[in-house]
């Protein structure tokens, strides 16, 4: 069996003090039934990850991703909301009440 040649067209990259995130379209050359048209590159130190999805797959792991984000942006925002609620009528907050 003949090894898939895949070429790898880079799209976005973002780059950190150790590593970078990359994504972009893959096409197989040799392979046509090959579905992944989209990958995303991991590079973290000398650990290199490159990872193939399907367009359903890559918008699934996008939407789930935005869902924690928001998800944790919103409890954030909400215990702001309880903290400075707290404040205003004289409560103790949650910190102050660990003490």
């Amino acid at each position: 069996m003949e090894e898939k040649r895949l070429e790898c067209t880079p799209m976005f990259r973002q780059n950190y003090s150790t590593g970078y995130f990359e994504a972009g379209q893959v096409e197989c050359t040799n392979d046509d039934s090959f579905e992944d048209i989209v990958y995303i590159r991991l590079q973290r130190g000398d650990q290199d990850t490159t990872m193939f999805f399907r367009p359903d797959e890559a918008s699934c792991i996008a939407w789930m991703l935005s869902g924690v984000i928001k998800q944790g942006l919103l409890q954030g925002y909400m215990e702001h909301v309880q903290t400075k609620t707290s404040q205003q009528e004289g409560l103790p907050t949650d910190q102050e009440g660990q003490d």
